[in-house]
């Protein structure tokens, strides 16, 4: 029986926050009239229908090829377009306070990096749970590192559990061994003297090679992802042939020869550029001006972080911790042309923002980077979705709209594959079947 779509909303919302009632039937519904991106085929498919029964997609496509449960109710989305959940494979956690933001920007899988383990265990089960608004947190920890090396320091906490500073080889594949036993999946490396960011400061140390390659070697026996932050080329080469999952900034340095790219075909390298990263260290400025520039970012966030984020004391304040903005943004080339020869190629690039700054608006930046850097709307799209959701591990149940995974979905008002600014012109979330509306458009539609 079809129920009126303002009387549905109005009784799964109270104002713009989803209720979390116990009962099941408000969660079995079937999406009408919208052209579907699916993550698999590579155009759009005009009027489909995805059925969602609790928390899962059981059918989709066209009305006569799917069967709706009896009583489901119907949403007319004649106009609007859906998609799969956005994954963002690279964050941090810069306030638990975040999460609802990320999720509300269409963001229903994160790869969040943590220093502690315990830490990033709880946050993973806590975001399992059917009542949080947020993201699934998918969780890479612990963060290894060298003693005098990025992200050691007053303001990088240790691991109590797990030693982020191995000393040699033995220590290294004792601390991925002890992870793994904790059930952690991930890990990330920090082979980076940040010159390119942090001259005419004191360069940082590097990780010993040999500990880097026990490291990676430890992960790949175990079965676990493994992250390598190596932004030059020639270190990530080495992160390559050591049997890295993911090399998670890009290359910035130099342009990757055809060596370099066949090298990461081979070895099934995952890529994720955070151009988000790079764009706003060389100019922050300019970066903070093109992101308010969009009414709809504007209109998320209250006035006073605007204010914050766009006055001149934010921007200095990282002039002054990365003095080197000249080097990143006269190798924004290099970083753009990287990407494009690895899409060219076929090879796997994931969304990653590393944007602390704009919890969830990052992702939609990112997007338009991707393109600008020369990938297609769907390209940029599939990183987002399909491709994040293999580099995690989990395409089985997320990364796409197929009938079993499920229910991560964005309803958009605009055709993201026209334009990739549409990602922005978010009409509701779905996270595991829950609909949610985002608080600057809550409103319910009425047709």
């Amino acid at each position: 029986m079809a129920m009126n779509i303002r009387h549905f909303l109005n009784f799964l919302f109270t104002g713009a926050v989803l209720v979390t009632a116990p009962a099941t039937a408000q969660r079995q519904y079937v999406l009408k009239g919208a052209t579907l991106i699916n993550g698999v085929f590579d155009r759009p498919l005009k009027e489909h229908l995805v059925v969602v029964d609790g928390s899962r997609i059981t059918g989709v496509g066209r009305a006569k090829k799917v069967i709706v449960p009896a009583g489901a109710v119907e949403i007319d989305l004649t106009g609007k377009f859906i998609m799969p959940g956005l994954i963002d494979a690279h964050v941090h956690e810069e306030s638990p306070d975040d999460w609802a933001t990320y999720l509300d920007w269409g963001i229903t899988s994160v790869n969040c990096m943590y220093e502690n383990s315990d830490t990033a265990l709880a946050r993973e089960e806590w975001s399992e749970r059917d009542t949080v608004r947020a993201p699934r947190i998918y969780p890479t920890a612990t963060i290894f590192t060298t003693r005098g090396g990025w992200w050691e320091g007053g303001d990088f906490p240790e691991d109590p559990a797990v030693n982020r500073f191995p000393g040699d080889p033995e220590e290294a594949r004792e601390a991925v061994e002890q992870l793994h036993a904790k059930g952690i999946g991930r890990i990330k490396l920090m082979m980076d003297d940040m010159r390119w960011c942090r001259d005419p400061l004191a360069p940082l140390e590097t990780m010993d090679t040999a500990i880097a390659g026990a490291l990676l070697a430890g992960a790949a026996r175990l079965g676990m992802t493994s992250e390598v932050h190596a932004p030059g080329r020639s270190m990530a080469a080495v992160a390559v042939d050591g049997g890295v999952t993911a090399l998670v900034h890009g290359v910035l340095d130099d342009r990757m020869t055809a060596r370099d790219i066949e090298s990461m075909l081979s070895h099934q390298t995952f890529y994720i550029p955070t151009f988000c990263l790079y764009y706003f260290l060389a100019d922050v400025d300019t970066f903070m001006a093109r992101a308010m520039a969009d009414d709809r970012f504007r209109r998320s966030l209250p006035a006073e972080t605007v204010a914050r984020l766009t006055g001149a004391e934010y921007s200095s304040r990282y002039r002054t911790r990365y003095p080197n903005g000249g080097f990143v943004q006269s190798h924004l080339p290099a970083l753009n042309a990287n990407a494009r020869a690895i899409a060219a190629n076929y090879g796997q690039i994931a969304m990653g923002t590393d944007m602390w700054a704009l919890p969830g608006i990052g992702a939609h930046l990112e997007l338009e980077y991707m393109v600008k850097a020369g990938l297609t709307p769907m390209q940029a799209l599939t990183a987002a979705t399909f491709l994040g959701a293999k580099f995690l591990g989990v395409l089985d149940r997320t990364g796409t709209v197929e009938a079993g995974k499920d229910a991560d979905l964005i309803v958009l008002d605009g055709d993201p594959t026209a334009d990739i600014t549409n990602t922005r012109s978010v009409y509701m979330v779905i996270r595991r079947g829950k609909i949610y509306r985002p608080p600057w458009n809550p409103a319910p539609p009425g047709r």
